[in-house]
């Protein structure tokens, strides 16, 4: 994804080893709050959800 998007805006951001793009410490709290949001939402336990629905 990275390297489309570079290739794609004409900017090089910086990559890992592996073609990814580097996340700043402030692109990892973000996401570190976000999944302790999301858990903290879930924390009921699993909701699954039928692909039918019920029948009237």
């Amino acid at each position: 994804m990275t390297a489309i998007f570079n290739g794609e805006t004409g900017e090089h951001g910086a990559v890992d080893i592996h073609g990814g793009t580097l996340l700043t410490a402030d692109d990892q709290l973000f996401i570190q709050g976000q999944a302790r949001e999301n858990a903290e939402r879930t924390a009921e336990g699993p909701k699954f959800f039928d692909a039918v629905g019920p029948e009237d």
